[in-house]
């Protein structure tokens, strides 16, 4: 029979190792990998078919007129178009500036297609629905990649918290059962408070790994006020999340005033998942397989 030199709970039914750190992150990443490629069922392109509208049967200018705007037009300024009247032509010129895809097209010709903007009206709202439950849920599933990694660093390294400082009470000994139980309390009350989001989190993981965490801070802040938008605000900058902005990026954002819930956002957040996290796992394998990665 196995000796099990682990008392605890944290790792309990698993094989326990001094190498373990690995262990845990190929376990997290295959899980964190299986939900990324869910998300390739889910932004399957929208049905053909609306009503008795079929999309394949609209001429060439019509699926171009259909095309630009599902790619370029987000619902707030579909409804400013779709509400012009034929005396607004100056609005819409406004507009064009704004959205430069739209220039090709005359005043006078979105008003003659208004059934194909009613058509994209109902497909842009089930896009940002969707699109919007997907920057979420991508959120979700790499905030708990980053919350158990942590948590698998911490458990079998303690010099990884070893300076923080946490206050423990009697009960909180009282109720554990050995080092081990009360060394995971600790780590929990860490990830509820100090490094309670996933900036906090990875910025302490590249520190732990020796790596620079530069090109990534910006990007991955911005994703989580992003989140946080969508979730309290319903999707709208506020003013506390512009100011949190870099100088770099604000100028955009203040231009764009809410999330942009086009299909590019969701391939740009999946991306920088795959990046962060392939770039932890090159570090991971060069550390504990460094031969295996010398003979390719």
């Amino acid at each position: 029979m196995k000796q099990n030199f682990y008392e605890g709970k944290y790792f309990k039914d698993r094989d326990f190792y001094d190498w373990g750190i690995d262990y845990e992150f190929y376990r997290l990443w295959e899980e964190l990998d299986n939900n990324l490629n869910d998300i390739d069922l889910i932004t399957k392109p929208l049905e053909n078919k609306i009503g008795i509208v079929n999309i394949n049967e609209l001429d060439l200018r019509e699926k171009e007129i259909f095309n630009d705007f599902l790619e370029n037009v987000n619902q707030e300024k579909l409804n400013e178009i779709c509400a012009l009247s034929y005396n607004d032509e100056e609005e819409y010129k406004v507009i064009q500036q704004e959205i430069n895809v739209l220039n090709k097209y005359s005043f006078e010709e979105i008003k003659e297609n208004d059934i194909i903007l009613n058509l994209v009206d109902t497909f842009i709202k089930t896009k940002e629905t969707k699109n919007k439950m997907l920057i979420i849920y991508l959120y979700t599933i790499f905030d708990s990649f980053c919350t158990e990694f942590f948590k698998a660093i911490a458990m079998y390294d303690k010099s990884f918290i070893a300076e923080q400082e946490v206050k423990i009470t009697y009960n909180d000994i009282d109720e554990t059962d050995n080092a081990s139980d009360l060394i995971e309390k600790i780590v929990d009350e860490l990830l509820n408070t100090r490094f309670g989001n996933i900036m906090n989190k990875l910025q302490k993981i590249y520190q732990y790994l020796e790596m620079n965490f530069d090109d990534f801070k910006e990007k991955i802040y911005i994703f989580a006020v992003e989140r946080n938008c969508l979730v309290h605000n319903n999707g709208i900058y506020s003013e506390k999340a512009l100011k949190r902005i870099n100088k770099s990026y604000k100028k955009r954002f203040e231009q764009q005033k809410q999330v942009d819930l086009q299909d590019n956002t969701i391939k740009e957040y999946r991306n920088l998942i795959e990046k962060v996290v392939d770039e932890i796992k090159i570090k991971v394998q060069n550390f504990y397989f460094p031969f295996e990665n010398t003979m390719k």
